[in-house]
């Protein structure tokens, strides 16, 4: 999963009615684990 996919499921299950703060964590904690990857790769 990339940037753009996070952030797109993330608006999506809070357009559908999932918490807004658990899903913003969640994306949070999505978006550490993806730039860190990155981060290793250089």
């Amino acid at each position: 999963m990339d940037f753009e996919t996070t952030i797109n499921k993330t608006f999506s299950d809070i357009r559908n009615g999932a918490d807004v703060s658990e899903s913003l964590r969640a994306a949070q904690e999505r978006l550490d684990q993806l730039l860190q990857r990155y981060r290793d790769l250089q």
